[in-house]
C-alpha cells in the first residue's frame, strides 16, 4: 500500500514540474492559427452541431478533425473570447499526453515503473512541447498524440482481458478523429507490438478494430469526397532524397536539443551529394545497423524503430502545407524521454567516472529543456513576439512574414504591413516555404485600399478571386465590391453582391449593397438587401434598419 501511495506521489510530482514548465504559456493572447480557428469561429460549432462536425471538413481546410473542433467548441462554451483558458486547455493536453506516455512506455516497452516515470518527465519537459503546447491552433498534434497513446495501451491491455476492448475501440476513434497521420501510426505501432509479441493473438480484436477504421474512412469520406486536396512540390529525384533526408535531420536535431526549435518551415533545395543530406543518410544507414544487431526484442532496438515509425510522417510522402515543422517530431520525443531513461538507468548501476560525466550531461540536458519550454512560452504573447524572432533568424520564414503584416495591419500601420507582405509575396529560387498566397494578396489588396491605390488593390483582388473555388469568393467579391464603390461604380458593387446575398453571416456586405442600389436608384432592392441583414443586428440596430427601410419603400 505504501509503495502504491509512493508511486501515485511521484506521478502527481512529474506532472506538477510538465504543469510548471508550461505555466508561462496560459496568460497570451491569440497568434497565428489562432486568428482564423478560434476568434474567426472556422474551428467551432454550436452545442446542438457537436455531432454535426463529424459529417464536415475542419476550419475550412482539406483536413478532418472533429475532435479538435468539439473541444475547441467546449473551450468556446466555457471561456468565451478568453485566450487564457484555450491556453490552460493546451496545458492541461500536454500533461495528459505526458501521462499517457508512462502508461505507453510501461506496456508498450515492458519497462519497469521507474523507467517509463523517468521517461515521462522528460518528454513532458522536452521543448518540442513548444509548439503544440503553446499554439492553441496546434492541439490536434495533442489530441492525436493523447488518444494514440492509450489506444495502443488499452490495445495490449484488451489483448489478456476482453472487458478493456470498448475502451481500445473509443480511443482508437478519437485518435482517428483528431488528425490524419494517426490512421498510420495507430495501425503501424499496433502491427510492430503484433510482429514482437506473436504469442498473444485475439483475433476478434483486430476486426472490431479493422471496422473502426473502415467507419472513420466512410465519416471522412462522407465530409470530405476528395481523397487529398494539397498537391506536392514537383522535384527531381535527387532533390526529393536530398530535401528530405535533410528535413528528416532536422527533425533529429530538434529531438536531441535542449532548445527551443525554429518555427520556420523554409526548406533550401539541396542536391543529392550535399554534405548534410549524406551525414543523415549514413547515420540512418548505422541505426539500421544497430538494430538489425540487436535484434527486435531489444528495448533499443524497439525505441529506436518506434522514433522512425513516428517520424515517417514528416517524410511528406503525402504532401502536407508546409514541408517541415517541429511539432511533426512532438509524438516522437516520447522515445527520446525513453532513451533518455534508460541511459539514466544503465550510467547509475556503477559510479565510474565517465558514467558521472553521462548523468551530470543528462541532468543538465533536462534542466536546460525545462528552462528553455518555460522561456519559449513568453514568445505566444502576440503574433509580434512570436514571429519577430522568428523572422530575424530566417528571413525565406514566408508564413512569419505574413502574420507580422497581419499585426501591423490591424493596428494601422499600412507602411510596414506592406513591406512584410511584399517580403512574404517574393519569390525564393531554391527554397520551399509554406504561405496561403490568396491570403496574403487579400490583406496586401486592404493595404493598397487602405492608402488609395485602388488599381493596384483591384488587381492583387482579381488574381485572387480566378485562383479560388467558386464557394470560397464572397469573401473576394465582397473586397473588389468595396473597390468599386470609392469608384462609384454602383452597378460592379451590384454584380460582386447579389449573387451572396443570402449567403452573408456579417451585416457589412449587405448594407454596401443596399447602398449600391440607392445609388442606382432602386429603394425597394436596397430595402431587401437591409431586410435580409436585420437577423445579424443588435435591437438598437435593427430600430434603425427598420426605420431606413420604411423610407425605402414608401
Amino acid at each position: 500500500m505504501k509503495m502504491v501511495l509512493n508511486e501515485r506521489k511521484l506521478i502527481l510530482a512529474v506532472l506538477f514540474i510538465v504543469l510548471i514548465a508550461h505555466a508561462s504559456y496560459i496568460f497570451n493572447d491569440f497568434s497565428w492559427l489562432d486568428h482564423r480557428d478560434i476568434e474567426a469561429g472556422r474551428s467551432i460549432v454550436r452545442l446542438e452541431h457537436f455531432l454535426g462536425a463529424f459529417l464536415t471538413n475542419f476550419a475550412d481546410t482539406s483536413f478532418y478533425r472533429p475532435v479538435v473542433t468539439i473541444v475547441n467548441s467546449i473551450d468556446k462554451i466555457l471561456y468565451g473570447s478568453l485566450a487564457w483558458g484555450f491556453h490552460l486547455t493546451n496545458i492541461i493536453l500536454h500533461t495528459a499526453v505526458s501521462y499517457s506516455s508512462f502508461l505507453f512506455t510501461k506496456k508498450y516497452f515492458k519497462v519497469s515503473r521507474k523507467t517509463a516515470l523517468l521517461a515521462s518527465l522528460i518528454f513532458g519537459v522536452h521543448t518540442l512541447s513548444w509548439l503544440p503546447a503553446g499554439a492553441i491552433s496546434y492541439r490536434s498534434e495533442l489530441l492525436a498524440s493523447l488518444f494514440t497513446l492509450l489506444t495502443i495501451s488499452f490495445h495490449i491491455k484488451a489483448k489478456t482481458s476482453t472487458k478493456f476492448r470498448l475502451h481500445t475501440l473509443i480511443f482508437l476513434f478519437l485518435a482517428l478523429a483528431s488528425k490524419e497521420t494517426t490512421l498510420f501510426w495507430t495501425f503501424a505501432l499496433i502491427v510492430f507490438w503484433e510482429i514482437t509479441n506473436k504469442k498473444i493473438k485475439s483475433v476478434g480484436l483486430w476486426v472490431r478494430e479493422a471496422f473502426v477504421f473502415l467507419f472513420h474512412i466512410i465519416l471522412r469520406f462522407i465530409a470530405l469526397p476528395d481523397v487529398w486536396h494539397i498537391s506536392g512540390t514537383k522535384l527531381s529525384l535527387g532533390y526529393v532524397i536530398s530535401s528530405r533526408a535533410w528535413v528528416l535531420g532536422k527533425q533529429l536535431i530538434y529531438l536531441i536539443s535542449p532548445f527551443k526549435p525554429p518555427l520556420s518551415d523554409a526548406v533550401a533545395l539541396t542536391s543529392f551529394v550535399n554534405i548534410n543530406s549524406v551525414v543523415v543518410l549514413l547515420f540512418f544507414l548505422a541505426i539500421t545497423f544497430i538494430v538489425l544487431k540487436l535484434g527486435l526484442k531489444s528495448v533499443w532496438s524497439q525505441v529506436l524503430l518506434f522514433i522512425g515509425i513516428t517520424l515517417l510522417p514528416s517524410l511528406n510522402i503525402i504532401p502536407l502545407p508546409r514541408f517541415t515543422s517541429p511539432h511533426y517530431s512532438y509524438f516522437a520525443s516520447v522515445g527520446i524521454g525513453l532513451i533518455g531513461s534508460l541511459i539514466y538507468e544503465y550510467v547509475s548501476r556503477e559510479k565510474t567516472l565517465i558514467n558521472r560525466l553521462i548523468l551530470a550531461c543528462l541532468i543538465t540536458w533536462v534542466f536546460l529543456s525545462t528552462l528553455s519550454t518555460f522561456v519559449g512560452g513568453f514568445h505566444y504573447k502576440n503574433d509580434l513576439t512570436l514571429f519577430g524572432p522568428e523572422v530575424e533568424n530566417d528571413k525565406n520564414f514566408k508564413e512569419g512574414l505574413f502574420y507580422l503584416g497581419d499585426y501591423y495591419l490591424k493596428r494601422g500601420d499600412f507602411e510596414k504591413a506592406e513591406g512584410y507582405y511584399a517580403r512574404a509575396l517574393d519569390v525564393t529560387e531554391d527554397v520551399i516555404a509554406y504561405v496561403d498566397k490568396n491570403a496574403l494578396r487579400t490583406n496586401l489588396a486592404m493595404v493598397k485600399l487602405a492608402k488609395g491605390e485602388l488599381g493596384e488593390a483591384e488587381e492583387l483582388l482579381n488574381k485572387v478571386y480566378d485562383s479560388v473555388p467558386k464557394k470560397e469568393r464572397a469573401n473576394v467579391s465582397y473586397n473588389l465590391a468595396l473597390i468599386s464603390f470609392q469608384k462609384k461604380d454602383y452597378k460592379k458593387v451590384i454584380g460582386f453582391l447579389e449573387p451572396y446575398k443570402n449567403m452573408w453571416s456579417v451585416p457589412e456586405p449587405l448594407f454596401l449593397l443596399s447602398k449600391a442600389y440607392i445609388g442606382e436608384n432602386e429603394p425597394r432592392k436596397a430595402a431587401e438587401s437591409l431586410r435580409i441583414a436585420l437577423t445579424m443586428l443588435s435591437d438598437t440596430q435593427k430600430k434603425e434598419t427598420e426605420r431606413i427601410i420604411m423610407e425605402l419603400e414608401r
